[in-house]
């Protein structure tokens, strides 16, 4: 007879004694102990951009200057292994790290897709992941599972069922002190995020939107969901050419172009231009003001900065997404 499952609880005295703390791999961008997906179109750099987050926590190197909490990494490269150690010797290049550094770097790549709705697959997971703590003498602090289709097995992804048998698998192949990142495919429209059934995001505590412009090489990261910690500002980046591979290098707003972005407008511009329509449906007002629409930043958060969204009205200006009143100083949806 099988054991039974051990149950904490907590009262709200003892909960709110818990010092609970934010802990980040990647500060402020990627959360420890969550699970999470990296959703983009097909040919959008996604396997770069995952690869280029994991060999920095595993080598303990900031991500595009941003601190990382060093840790055991595992690649489970479902779609394509053999394009996977030209993309990491490039990432090792740009990094500049040496050949004992990459030695010792905690980093494994599991070479073969794992069918996570299978139970035996998770067995196997699992029995892996201890096997690979053993040899690194560490836990693991980052699993990457590269792509959700590749590695669902049989099923549907649109089905209810089916995700969330994929979701407890995740859950029983894999311990939640570890942090889980599914690279996963956007469906038809990208500002949806992942394609499939809607358990999926109801269940994720991050998700990271990516698109691309593959004339220019230019790619956004755009935070469509974080549960428990604030969402970051809209992130760009250069795929630069590394040797046999490329490499996302992040860029300025200033530096991106309007007419090159992704998206022609960027996430962050349309989030404010939705606060924007339903300000003036709902105050029936033909404009809004640079003050109306500042407290409306501070109250919602779609940019950090003031400069920041005056630089976006500017660029929605120039693009006539918006204009400007200059007489009751009030800018205009077209």
């Amino acid at each position: 007879m099988s054991k039974l499952p051990k149950l904490k609880s907590y009262s709200i005295y003892e909960s709110l004694k818990l010092k609970l703390k934010n802990d980040w791999l990647i500060k402020n961008i990627l959360p420890a102990k969550t699970l999470g997906c990296l959703t983009a179109p097909s040919r959008s750099y996604k396997t770069f951009m995952a690869l280029s987050m994991g060999i920095c926590i595993a080598s303990g190197k900031d991500w595009q200057g941003i601190e990382v909490k060093q840790g055991l990494v595992v690649y489970i490269a479902g779609e394509s292994f053999y394009g996977i150690p030209k993309r990491l010797k490039a990432a090792i290049e740009y990094l500049e790290l040496t050949k004992a550094e990459v030695e010792e770097m905690p980093f494994e790549i599991i070479s073969v897709a794992v069918f996570i709705n299978d139970t035996n697959y998770q067995k196997s997971l699992k029995k892996k992941i201890k096997a690979i703590e053993k040899k690194h003498n560490q836990k693991v602090s980052l699993v990457i599972i590269d792509t959700l289709n590749k590695n669902f097995g049989v099923g549907d992804e649109s089905s209810t069922r089916d995700m969330t048998l994929f979701l407890n698998g995740i859950d029983s192949a894999l311990k939640s002190r570890i942090t889980k990142m599914i690279v996963h495919h956007t469906g038809k429209d990208l500002r949806k995020g992942g394609r499939g059934s809607s358990a999926l995001f109801a269940a994720l505590e991050y998700e990271f939107i990516m698109n691309a412009n593959q004339v220019t090489r230019i790619v956004s990261l755009f935070c469509k969901k974080m549960r428990d910690y604030e969402e970051f500002q809209e992130m760009f980046f250069k795929m630069e050419y590394s040797k046999d591979s490329i490499v996302p290098v992040q860029i300025n707003f200033s530096e991106v172009p309007i007419e090159i972005t992704p998206l022609k407008i960027t996430m962050q511009m349309q989030k404010m231009l939705n606060e924007i329509s339903s300000f003036l449906a709902k105050e029936d007002k033909e404009g809004i003001t640079l003050d109306e629409l500042e407290a409306i930043r501070k109250e919602t958060k779609f940019y950090s900065k003031k400069q920041t969204m005056e630089d976006s009205l500017n660029k929605l200006r120039d693009n006539d997404l918006l204009s400007f009143d200059s007489n009751s100083n009030s800018y205009n949806l077209p």
